[in-house]
């Protein structure tokens, strides 16, 4: 990525430095029209190219509220527990003619009821959803499609 602070730009120079950038270019290549316009919006474009070179970054702030409101916290992405006893979510009638995902929130929903649950996997490819009722051990972790949540714990108010 390449972040081009300059009030006023030449053509040549902008095709220059879009040469150098990956694909998409739009993506990939940011002006800022000076110095005092950056100074004066420094956190707006230290956003915007943040967002831009992670394009899955999010806010802590946001992501605790999401969290709380959930019941439970994103803790592994990419794990599955492999040869672990777990429950697994049941699925609705199926029609023949449709293929059924359960969403991650319905998969939350059914963690949230299982008593004594320490986490829960979600595929968000196939719609899997197994609850556990102890954590999973290291050596049956594996790389996958799955991503591990963990119960919310909500510090006590004081």
């Amino acid at each position: 990525m390449i972040v081009h602070v300059k009030q006023y730009r030449k053509q040549e120079n902008i095709d220059l430095l879009m040469s150098y950038v990956s694909q998409p270019v739009a993506t990939n290549y940011l002006h800022i029209p000076g110095k005092t316009n950056l100074e004066s919006a420094y956190e707006t474009f230290v956003n915007k190219a943040l967002v831009r070179v992670c394009p899955r970054s999010v806010s802590p702030s946001e992501e605790l509220i999401k969290d709380e409101a959930n019941g439970y916290t994103l803790a592994l992405e990419g794990v599955s527990c492999r040869d672990h006893k777990g429950i697994s979510a049941p699925l609705p009638p199926m029609n023949p003619d449709m293929q059924y995902i359960m969403p991650l929130e319905d998969c939350g929903a059914f963690a949230l009821n299982v008593k004594g649950w320490k986490q829960f996997e979600h595929d968000p490819l196939t719609g899997s959803c197994v609850v556990y009722q102890e954590d999973c051990p290291e050596d049956k972790m594996f790389t996958g499609e799955a991503n591990v949540y963990l119960p919310l714990k909500v510090a006590p108010m004081v």
